[in-house]
């Protein structure tokens, strides 16, 4: 059997929680656009997808 060289692990929610970080980094990186929003509202979009959720704040001032 071959060994592995490489492997994907989807890290967050296993060992550790990053959405703190993500919704607090996202939300300063808004500001720094002029964008305001709601840290709860960051956090329902990011755990729809955070790709779309930082084109959806991007695109529209809340």
């Amino acid at each position: 059997m071959k060994a592995l060289k490489h492997f994907i692990w989807d890290f967050d929610g296993t060992l550790a929680d990053t959405y703190p970080n993500l919704v607090r980094y996202l939300t300063l990186a808004l500001l720094d656009f002029g964008i305001t929003a709601e840290p709860v509202e960051i956090l329902e979009k990011m755990m729809e997808n955070i790709p779309i959720a930082v084109k959806n704040f991007s695109r529209n001032e809340i």
